[in-house]
């Protein structure tokens, strides 16, 4: 639900919510917090995230609607 909302850029009312466009960013909260992704608790903060081109590969069905189509 969170994804629909930040692509519309209707995510600034939610308190505490903050977007950006980058390729790597670090997170550092005091205290520590865990970090859940995708349902797990993974690591913890600080952490650094980057953007890898072409890291994952993607096998989608030949009639596969692309999210552009939605627009």
């Amino acid at each position: 639900a969170l994804l629909p909302t930040l692509k519309l850029g209707k995510h600034p009312a939610w308190t505490g919510t903050h977007a950006c466009r980058c390729q790597e960013i670090e997170i550092v909260t005091y205290p520590q917090q865990p970090i859940n992704t995708d349902g797990e608790i993974t690591t913890h903060t600080p952490a650094k995230f980057q953007v890898i081109p072409e890291a994952l590969t993607v096998i989608v069905p030949n009639n596969f609607i692309t999210p552009s189509s939605f627009n």
